[in-house]
Parts: structure tokens; C-alpha cells; sequence
């Protein structure tokens, strides 16, 4: 009667396990140049892990990437976008900001120009018709407030807003207030997507480096600037996550090093491998076994 009623138990318990639904997995982004094309990397390593993600956040170019995975793009996809897209190019993506009508400048010496066509070509227009729940995070420099946006037909402007680096990208006027990078206030956005999944991967492309900045132009002195508030502001970010990675591209290069795409791509794809390899619960999220 006692293995009969063991039994019983282990077969209730087998099918509770099967009928459980599968942790919802999130993964917040953080900013940082061209660094940010290590997200990218990333991303591939994890899918080819058999680990996909519901719901992704993001400041600057991590939003940039997340919205196109948020879409419903491949990390493959994403690549071959920025190869055939000439944003390895630092002359594509610094293109010259131009006088509005009526003589008023643009608030910044960089358009979004081209990266606005290319957004408008990808990804809808709004949020709610993305693939993936999305989370961007901008800076409102009219309240002096961080703020995350997850729903509404900017979805563009609001992306190109978190990825507006004061005073060299071109700042972004939504309803009146005007929004930079999200980096200034919050570099890894994880407080709000923790709220809505069960596992929490971040990645941090630019984590503290013992190597001192280099300072060749004026580009150099605003982003290293803006990297010292962001290492500061990511640590509430940090410790809301399950699992952090730091692809440590920026010991070899900096913020404005697009032309490097596809190093900074391959420190992300092997960052995340290798903590894939020596972290088993998070390999065991996915469904193909780590070389």
C-alpha cells in the first residue's frame, strides 16, 4: 500500500512538473556606443543555446538593439542589417545635423537621420506591434527625470531619444518635453522589465576596466564623461538581475569605434558563451547542449 501510494505521488508530481509553463526569460541591455554591438554577439550566443527571450529593455545602443530583436529580427539578421545598413561606417551614423525650417538648429551636432530611415524600414511604428514585450528607457532633460516607456505609437522617436548623447546626438521632443540618452540617469533599465519575467539576464557592455581612458578629441572627453555616470547609475540595475555578463570590449576600444563592429560583435558572442559554459542553470534555459 505504501509503493502504491509513493507511486501515486511520484506520477502527480511528474505531471505537475510537465504542466508547469517554462520560466519567462528577460534580458536588459545597456548602453555604450559601439560598444553596444557586443549585444548583438550576445544575443547569438544565447539563441544558439536554445535560449530565447520574452521580453528585453534597453538604454541607448542597447535599445537600439533590443528594439530590432523586440521586433521579431535574428541576432543574424541584426548583423547583416548593420553591415548592409554601412553602420560599421562612424561617417553613416555621425552624419551632420541640418536647420530645421524657419532657421531653428537641431539640439545636438549629429542627425538621426539615416538611423531613423533605417528604424522606420525595420520596426513598427508602435509598441504593441512588436514580437517581444519591450522596455526603453530615456532621459527627460525638461523634468530632470529617468524614464521607461513599454507602450504608445512613438516607439521610434522614443528609441532614437534613448540613444541621444547630449550634445552630440541630437535631442528628442516628444509632447512637448525633450529626451537624451537613457544612460545619463539609468545605463542598465532593469527595475521595471523585473516586474514581468522570472529570469533576468543583463548585459553590461561597459563595466569598470583598470585601464586608463584614452583622450584624442572632444568625441573621447563626452562619452568617457557619460561612461563615469553610467558605471554608477547601473548598480541598483546590476543587482536585480539573475545573471550578469560584461563583455569587456572597452579595454580595446571606444564608444565612437564602429568601424569595429564585427571584434566588438565577437566580444559579445564570446563573453556569453563562455559564462554559458560555466554557469549550468542558465544553459540548462535552453534546449541545446553548450559545446
Amino acid at each position: 500500500m505504501k509503493r502504491l501510494i509513493l507511486f501515486c505521488i511520484g506520477i502527480l508530481l511528474s505531471h505537475l512538473a510537465a504542466a508547469a509553463p517554462p520560466p519567462r526569460i528577460g534580458i536588459v541591455l545597456s548602453g555604450g556606443g559601439a560598444l553596444g554591438y557586443a549585444h548583438i554577439g550576445a544575443l547569438q550566443a544565447l539563441e544558439e543555446q536554445g535560449i530565447h527571450v520574452d521580453c528585453l529593455a534597453g538604454s541607448s545602443m542597447g535599445a537600439l538593439v533590443g528594439v530590432m530583436y523586440a521586433s521579431g529580427m535574428t541576432p543574424k539578421e541584426i548583423h547583416d542589417l548593420v553591415l548592409n545598413e554601412g553602420y560599421n561606417d562612424r561617417r553613416k551614423i555621425l552624419g551632420p545635423a541640418t536647420r530645421h525650417k524657419g532657421g531653428k538648429r537641431r539640439l545636438g551636432f549629429a542627425s538621426f537621420k539615416h538611423i531613423r530611415k533605417t528604424l522606420t524600414q525595420y520596426i513598427p511604428s508602435d509598441f504593441d506591434s512588436l514580437q517581444h514585450q519591450y522596455f526603453v528607457c530615456v532621459t527627460d532633460i525638461t523634468t530632470s527625470d529617468v524614464k521607461i516607456v513599454s507602450s504608445g505609437d512613438r516607439l521610434i522617436d522614443y528609441v532614437l531619444a534613448s540613444a541621444s548623447i547630449p550634445a552630440i546626438f541630437e535631442a528628442i521632443e516628444i509632447d512637448g518635453h525633450y529626451y537624451v540618452d537613457g544612460g545619463v540617469l539609468n545605463n542598465l533599465p532593469a527595475q521595471e522589465i523585473r516586474q514581468h519575467c522570472d529570469i533576468l539576464i543583463g548585459v553590461d557592455v561597459h563595466p569598470d576596466t583598470t585601464h586608463p581612458p584614452v583622450f584624442e578629441n572632444i568625441l573621447d572627453v563626452a562619452t568617457h564623461t557619460l561612461h563615469t555616470l553610467m558605471n554608477s547609475n547601473s548598480e541598483e540595475g546590476k543587482a536585480l538581475c539573475n545573471y550578469l555578463i560584461e563583455p569587456r570590449a572597452n579595454e580595446q576600444y571606444r564608444a565612437f569605434d564602429f568601424d569595429n563592429f564585427e571584434d566588438i560583435y565577437r566580444i559579445g558572442y564570446d563573453a556569453m558563451r563562455q559564462y554559458i559554459a560555466t554557469h549550468p542553470k542558465l544553459a540548462a534555459l535552453g534546449n541545446t547542449p553548450t559545446n
